[in-house]
């Protein structure tokens, strides 16, 4: 690029490309307006050896696309303005940047990058939401101030081991810079002020904040040291962090303002002046509603400096070696420290203070009734006395110091302390929230006083092997621990105190502690009960509680749970009185002697433990928030082997896991309800005696029961399964179990169960409302519908041999044998009913069975009919399906079976007699035969007859309806086959010859005058013959029908109409008229022939057999007037 530039000179093809040595100078181009780059990228040919140098002389330089390349660009718009549109040495860094612009340079790019320097000279403003600046272990400096455009502003600078120097202010008040983190191993130096939503220094490095604030909207990270080049202020809304020493050349004041946030000091740190660094700082003010930390445990620290000013939520000076420097005050009332030679007295009558440390092996004796507070770390070891006034301690005492504190005087302990031991009368107090640990000489000591929170909350410790006596009455409301030795409270212990044990802790008088926890012993010398729990939380007591020399009661309040998992062997017993006992051992309940007592609303949780004391056990009530008096929150099953005795009304609730109640005694408790419940539930052997007490089954789980119960309330199966295996399972007769939609009732070991019950539903998993798992039961109590329901029986032989009744659907299913000899719907029918037997299960019917619906046998072992019974339904269909051979009796028995269906239709699909011969089927309704009658004594079917299969009885077959064949049948009869409708046969194979009988329609009755009869009909005709047939040969029958009777009127009574038959062949004559006077009778009516014909239109020709109808009887009356017309006709 050699030449002037133009008042405007524009680079806009798409690459632009320097060459070594092209420089472009101020000369010609000094005044021009602006010089822009607008290219896709600005580059260097790799190679070439030099730089780019662009000087505007007053203009504006634009680079508007990205510029990379290997090599150094300098522009210099020395009264204008340089602007980067877009990124710099993004995919291929300069070696450097130096851009000078008087009127601004503007950083619009998200990224610079260079392996060397980058030097901003002028006013910097930021043109993205985050801009990245980024150098290979070289410099970076930012020369004027830096702000930004409408835009969010982030600065992220990463250089190395390069130095940052920041020479103007980092954003400004009205508008602060986003977040600023600088990550570097080289210096930081800020000149100016600094504004930011936060700023963060990486790198252990040092930081020179030469301006004198530091102002952010979160937090302030500084790694490394920090040099303070004068009075400075942070400010911020977060938290402020220093990881180095804080350090500086002309004793500078430090002023830290973090609002809310914390400070933190951690690492190894220096506050002033250390061997490497500079003089003692000035002034260190720092304010927070946060916490302030100096060090961590590990860290050294030294305080250099003038004076220390902390508003905070807390302050902690951690390290391993802590010194206050000169500019403490050695006055009187604020002595920088001591060592103390021999026994000394301090006599306060007003408020002093020692902030330095006491060391040395002399007594202290504070007296005088002003006030010394201690605030530094002393160790003298000899005793300190308070014989007056007041001894305050926000410092420490040496671990082994014994103190005394007599009546009437204070011991503040305002920080958190361990002595050596405690004694006197007086009052121990804190304004603070701090722990006092006493016992560290290991002697034993007694201390009568009081021990209170004062204006702040006070813990206690007991340490050492020497025993703590507390005969006062102390209201300390902070913890209480026995890490070592004893504590003996022969006085009492405040009501909320949390008591920890993990040494000995004697309770020699009855009181109410806030909570009990630990490992170690609790015992008594006297007969006294230990109430704890008063301050609502959840503690583990995993130690021994036991009665020592006399006897220990254990009670339980506020709404924790007290987790026992010791062998205890306390027995003056338990009371959970509010909130839940968890046991965590098998004895943890003490001594079976102790008894064990819930009060209602309260819990004993037994946490998947088998406990094997058999402590006796009364509940109250349902629980917390009804989960159970008597629970298992583990999925481990638990056992509870004591007896159990309901105080009220109570439910036990296997939850996570079961619970097994395995005495073998009786539950009492009179009149009182016993809930079962939770999702795996439980099992039960005592014996639930409650009188007139219900049981409710609530819940998903199952629960067992197999005591012989004698209660007599009701049982209620609301959700869930109840198992019982136990004849009186379910209590006496007297109360009835209901078993609702969803739940089950499950019987199993072989029982017979008398109970009456009211079932609904599929059960559980469609599994049925009652459910019989195993053995060979029988359910002789009533079984009542009370929604539409099922009885599955999964395994064994069952029977129901008590009453079903209900207006519901009915499915009966078994897998193996099942026997009905109760009737069902005697009372009240169900409507569809499905009785099935499934594998080669049998079914037995040995009771009538009425239905208001459709009624299916299915019997995957055929049906056997036990006794006589009747099947009756409303107009609606009976199906028998199963084996091939569905129907048989029991035995050498031959049972009938009537099917009383109205409009209905008996349904065969299974061989009928197969095996046993089958007694009288009698079937009111129609029949559809599709599997063979091998054997019964008769059928009857008095409508249609759909025969799809032979039909063999010893007695008679009736069909009264029309006969249809759905197949070559055979119909053989011991006795005879009569059709009284027309019908039709069709000769199997293998029949050569058929015996047929007609017989003729009856005449009818002759009509009755005023006193007399009218004569009878004539003799009907028969005809029997023997053909031989032919196989498929189709025989019609067409049976006469009678003649009607006369009637009886004076002078004009009718004669009856003569019969006929559907072929209109030989019908019988009309009776005669009786005369039109006097009172006389009508003729009856001649009877139609009977035809049998191998055609389906006969005539008198074609038949095979016609047998004449019986002749009309004679009506009575005087012959004078009605000589021959009321005479009978002749029949057909």
């Amino acid at each position: 690029l050699t030449g002037g530039l133009s008042n405007q000179a524009v680079f806009n093809t798409n690459e632009w490309t320097g060459r070594g040595g092209n420089r472009g100078n101020s000369g010609a181009a000094n005044g021009f307006t602006t010089t822009a780059l607008t290219s896709t990228s600005v580059s260097r040919t790799s190679g070439q050896v030099g730089e780019v140098q662009l000087n505007s002389g007053g203009g504006t330089i634009t680079f508007g696309g990205t510029v990379n390349g290997a090599y150094a660009l300098t522009v210099d718009a020395t009264s204008g303005s340089v602007v980067y549109s877009n990124t710099v040495g993004n995919s291929a860094a300069l070696t450097s940047i130096e851009a000078i612009g008087a009127t601004a340079v503007r950083l619009n790019g998200a990224s610079f990058i260079t392996s060397g320097t980058q030097t901003y000279t002028g006013p910097i403003i930021l043109g993205a939401n985050t801009t990245t600046i980024t150098t290979t272990n070289s410099a970076l400096i930012l020369g004027g101030n830096v702000t930004r455009d409408s835009v969010t502003g982030n600065l992220t600078i990463s250089v190395g081991s390069g130095s940052v120097s920041a020479n103007g202010t980092l954003g400004s008040s009205g508008t602060r810079l986003g977040d600023i983190s600088v990550t570097n191993t080289g210096t930081l130096t800020l000149s100016g002020s600094v504004y930011g939503n936060s700023f963060t220094k990486v790198g252990n490095s040092t930081t020179n904040i030469n301006g004198s604030l530091i102002d952010s909207s979160t937090t302030q990270t500084f790694a490394g040291k920090v040099s303070l080049g004068g009075n400075t202020t942070l400010n911020s809304s977060g938290n402020i962090s220093f990881s180095g020493a804080i350090y500086n050349s002309n004793q500078s004041n430090l002023t830290i303002n973090a609002n809310t946030g914390n400070v933190v000091l951690s690492g190894n740190i220096s506050i002033g002046a250390t061997s490497g660094d500079p003089t003692i700082l000035g002034d260190v003010n720092i304010t927070t509603t946060g916490d302030v930390s100096f060090g961590t445990v590990s860290s050294t620290v030294s305080n250099y400096l003038n004076s220390l000013v902390v508003n905070a939520s807390s302050l902690n000076i951690y390290g391993a070696g802590v010194s206050m420097g000169s500019g403490v005050s050695a006055s009187c009332q604020n002595l920088t420290g001591m060592c103390l030679v021999s026994a000394s007295t301090f006599n306060v009558s007003s408020t002093s203070s020692i902030s330095g440390n006491i060391n040395g092996a002399a007594t202290l004796t504070k007296s005088g009734s002003g006030t010394l507070t201690l605030s530094g770390a002393n160790t003298y070891t000899g005793a300190t006395t308070i014989l007056a006034g007041t001894l305050t301690v926000t410092g420490s005492l040496s671990d082994s110091t014994a103190v005394t504190v007599d009546s009437e005087t204070t011991y503040n302990v305002n920080a958190s302390d361990t002595i050596g031991s405690l004694a006197g009368g007086g009052t121990v107090q804190t304004s603070g929230t701090v722990t006092l640990t006493s016992g560290g000489n290991n002697t034993s000591t007694t201390f009568s006083g009081t021990i209170q929170n004062g204006t702040g909350t006070l813990s206690l410790t007991k340490s050492g092997s020497g025993t703590l006596t507390l005969s006062g009455a102390n209201t300390f409301t902070g913890a209480t621990t026995i890490s070592a030795g004893a504590l003996t409270v022969t006085g009492s212990l405040s009501d909320s105190t949390a008591v920890t044990v993990t040494g000995t802790y004697n309770v020699n008088v009855s009181d109410t502690i806030g909570s009990l926890a630990g490992a170690g012993t609790v015992q008594t010398n006297g007969t006294v009960t230990l109430t704890n729990g008063g301050n609502n939380t959840s503690t583990t007591f995993s130690g021994t509680i036991q009665n020592g020399t006399g006897i220990l009661s254990l009670t339980k309040q506020g709404s924790g749970t007290l987790t026992l998992s010791g062998a205890n062997t306390y027995s003056g017993g338990t009371t959970v009185s509010v909130g839940s006992v968890k046991v965590g051992h098998a004895t943890a309940l003490g001594a079976s002697s102790g008894n064990v007592s819930i009060t209602s609303g309260a819990a004993l949780d037994l946490n998947g433990i088998t406990m094997t004391n058999t402590n006796a056990l009364t509940l109250n009530g349902t629980g917390i928030t009804s989960g159970g008096a008597l629970i298992n929150s583990s999925s481990t099953g638990a056992t509870y082997a004591g007896l159990i005795t309901l105080g009220s009304a109570s439910s036990i609730i296997g939850g996570t896991g079961t619970i097994a109640i395995t005495n073998a005694g009786t539950i009492t408790g009179a009149t009182y309800a016993l809930t079962l419940g939770g999702a795996q539930g439980g099992s039960i052997t005592s014996v639930i005696g409650t009188t007139s007490g219900t049981v409710t089954k609530q819940d998903t789980g199952t629960w067992t029961l197999s005591g012989n119960n004698t209660y007599t309330g009701a049982t209620t199966i609301s959700a869930g399964t109840l198992a019982i295996t136990h004849a009186n399972a379910l209590g006496t007769t007297a109360g009835a179990t209901t078993v609702a939609s969803g739940a089950a009732l499950s019987i199993s070991n072989g029982i017979t169960v008398a109970e009456p019950i009211t079932i609904s539903g599929t059960g559980v998993s469609s599994g049925g409302a009652l459910r019989f798992t195993s053995g060979d039961n029988t359910y002789s109590g009533n079984i009542t519908l009370g929604a539409n329901a099922t009885i599955v029986s999964a395994a064994g032989n069952q029977t129901l041999s008590g009453t079903l009744n209900g207006a519901y659907t009915l499915d009966v299913t078994s897998a193996a044998n099942l026997t009905l000899t109760g009737a069902i719907g005697g009372s009240a029918r169900p409507t569809t009913t499905n009785i099935t037997t499934t594998g080669t299960g049998i079914l037995y019917l040995g009771s009538n069975i009425s239905t208001d619906g459709n009624l299916t046998f299915t019997a995957a072992g055929g049906a056997i009919v036990k006794d006589p019974i009747t099947i009756t339904t409303s107009n609606d269909p009976v199906t028998f399906s199963g084996s091939s051979s569905t129907i048989n009796s029991e035995g050498s028995e031959t049972n009938d079976l009537t099917l009383n269906l109205g409009t209905g239709t008996a349904q065969f699909n299974g061989i009928i007699g197969g095996t046993r011969t089958l007694g009288a089927i009698a079937i009111t309704g129609a029949l559809d035969l599709n599997a063979a009658i091998t054997n019964a004594s008769s059928l009857s079917v008095s409508t249609t007859s759909d025969l799809g299969a032979n039909v063999t009885t010893s007695g008679d077959i009736t069909f009264s309806g029309n006969v249809t064949l759905s197949s070559n049948v055979t119909i053989q009869s011991g006795a005879k086959t009569t059709y009284t409708t027309d019908s039709t046969y069709t000769v199997p194979v293998g029949v050569t010859s058929v015996t047929i009988t007609a017989i003729g329609g009856a005449g009818g009755k002759g009509g009755n005058d005023a006193a007399n009869t009218g004569g009878l009909t004539g003799p009907v005709g028969s005809l029997t013959a023997t053909f031989n047939v032919t196989a498929g040969d189709i025989i019609y029958m067409y049976p006469g029908a009678g003649g009607s009777a006369g009637t009886n009127s004076a002078g004009s009574a009718a004669g009856g109409a003569g019969g006929t038959n559907s072929r209109g062949v030989a019908s019988g004559g009309a009776g005669g008229k009786a005369g039109p006077s006097g009172s006389s009778g009508g003729g009856g009516g001649g009877g139609a022939a009977t035809i049998v014909s191998l055609v389906s239109s006969p005539t008198s020709a074609s038949a095979m057999l016609m047998a004449g109808g019986g002749g009309g009887g004679g009506g009575s009356g005087n012959n004078a007037i009605c000589p021959s017309a009321c005479a009978g006709q002749d029949g057909g």
